[in-house]
């Protein structure tokens, strides 16, 4: 017997998916040089890898991962005259 006797040929796929979404809001409270700033961001990754091992396609034996980091954050910014302001964060 001769050939590729005891080869398996097989691909695995690889999988990249990444989404974001960020906004912001700022809000002027009673026109009294008070301003309220929210921020929010949101991602989403995903990952799906064949290759877990060095050289390998073997479908079954990859490697995934998922992250989803999110950030919010507030302020506040005073006019307290022409000349100061105070900021808060």
């Amino acid at each position: 017997m001769t050939g590729n006797f005891g080869i398996v040929s097989q691909r695995a796929s690889n999988l990249d998916k990444a989404n974001a979404f960020s906004t912001r809001l700022d809000y002027n409270l009673n026109n009294s040089g008070d301003l309220v700033t929210g921020r929010y961001s949101l991602q989403k990754a995903e990952e799906n890898s064949a290759l877990t091992f060095v050289g390998s396609n073997l479908a079954g034996y990859g490697g995934s991962a998922i992250g989803k980091p999110q950030n919010m954050s507030l302020g506040w910014t005073r006019i307290l005259s022409s000349r100061m302001v105070n900021e808060g964060l």
